[in-house]
């Protein structure tokens, strides 16, 4: 199949939807919907037109204050409503609803796009994607690979692409548009609103690669890989477009899912609203000597089996077991861990979870959350650190010193406990 290359900078192209009335009565009412918002029209009089009616909607469509509205001019065209985008190029989704205001039940309200949109930032315009010698004569089908580098044009629309599945996606470094939108739209500085548009490519990949190579890279690349499984791999990002939100945002569904984030900054199903199962999600470059610079964390509705730490910052507010040799991990939440094995680097344990078997040789810390916890079984070794000098934890089967002893690492316990010595 082909290789296709995000190129963007196709002309923009304003989309244009009809609003038609039909079978007009007194008291029946017209509403438009844009994002649950709805601007409305009443018919009056003895006998209203449907002239009536298009110059009631057109008047309440101009005059509202609704940010949706106010980016979309209504026009009178007599028989119907045209509703023009007021930017090319970015698109609405519009519906249409009568009900009936006492007489014959058959009024009407008819939305029709005449004009689709299309433009420099839509996935689903064909001059935006190049062969690699010429314009491609189709938008990426299953079986093609994409590659976005060398550019900064961004794809923020047309994003719903999930019955494709890709072979490989590329996002190299030398890309530094942003793919998919942030939740907030802005229709001016005071008109903000909660986006209605697909915020996330939603394409299948077998491969995902994001970052490698040259360049600063992107601040926001958002990417639902659906039903297909898929490894992606996270050499590095750009700086993030919005604070506090990672620059590479990703959920899919398949258990055999696997993420590698090397470098930058990665939410897996971030949002409180987003769902993700991944298999196994792997942090850090491996030198397990140093602290890499990656930052990943997990969202509340995340199904996870693995976290390896290799040396970055991750957190964990879900169920799973993690094996940690260098970095920071924080288990936040109430997660519970089936298995914790800390090699190195610090694990903050800020959950109420139970942690069924523990194996510490780095440190374990407590201090940050005053919930009670418990753990099932402890095995500490030479140079650990258990930090709980409020008592807050209970080993179930108490600690197991493997090849040491309490003076061969940081033991705190907390005050009035008894420890009972047998062997192992």
């Amino acid at each position: 199949m082909a290789t296709l290359y995000w190129r963007g900078g196709a002309p923009a192209v304003a989309q244009v939807d009809t609003l038609t009335p039909s079978n007009v009565e007194a008291g029946d009412v017209f509403t438009a919907t844009i994002n649950g918002k709805s601007v409305s029209y009443t018919a009056v009089g003895t006998s209203p037109s449907v002239a009536d009616v298009v110059a009631g909607l057109v008047s309440a469509w101009n005059a509202s204050t609704i940010p949706e509205f106010m980016e979309i001019t209504a026009t009178d065209s007599t028989t119907h409503v045209t509703l023009t985008a007021d930017t090319a190029g970015k698109p609405f989704t519009v519906t249409a609803a009568a009900t009936d205001g006492g007489g014959t039940d058959d009024q009407d309200l008819t939305q029709a796009t005449t004009t689709a949109n299309s433009g420099p930032y839509c996935w689903d315009t064909v001059a935006n994607w190049w062969t690699g010698s010429a314009v491609a004569s189709a938008i990426p089908v299953t079986g093609d690979t994409v590659i976005f580098e060398n550019n900064n044009v961004s794809c923020l629309y047309g994003l719903a692409q999930s019955a494709v599945t890709l072979v490989a996606l590329h996002f190299r470094a030398s890309y530094t548009g942003y793919v998919g939108l942030p939740r907030t739209a802005n229709s001016g500085a005071s008109n903000q609103y909660h986006e209605y548009r697909a915020t996330y490519l939603a394409i299948s990949a077998t491969s995902v690669i994001i970052g490698d190579g040259p360049g600063s890279g992107s601040g926001r690349i958002k990417l639902n890989t659906g039903l297909a499984q898929t490894e992606v791999l996270v050499k590095d990002t750009g700086t993030t477009a919005e604070t506090n939100v990672p620059a590479v945002l990703w959920k899919g569904v398949h258990s055999s899912n696997a993420i590698k984030v090397d470098r930058g900054t990665a939410g897996i199903g971030f949002f409180s609203e987003d769902g993700a199962t991944v298999g196994s999600v792997t942090v850090g470059e491996a030198s397990l000597t140093t602290d890499s610079e990656a930052e990943v964390t997990l969202g509340l509705l995340v199904t996870a089996t693995l976290v390896y730490n290799l040396g970055g910052t991750v957190t964990v507010p879900v169920d799973c077991s993690i094996t940690q040799y260098a970095g920071t991990c924080y288990v936040t939440d109430d997660a519970a861990i089936t298995a914790l094995t800390l090699y190195g680097g610090t694990c903050y344990y800020d959950s109420d979870g139970t942690c069924t078997a523990a194996h510490i040789t780095g440190t374990i810390d407590f201090r940050r959350d005053a919930r009670a916890k418990t753990f099932t079984s402890v095995t500490l070794y030479n140079g650990y650190a258990w930090l709980d000098p409020s008592g807050r934890v209970t080993v179930t089967n108490g600690w197991d010193f493997s090849r040491c002893g309490p003076q061969d690492g940081t033991f705190q316990i907390g005050d009035h406990q008894t420890l009972t010595a047998s062997a192992i």
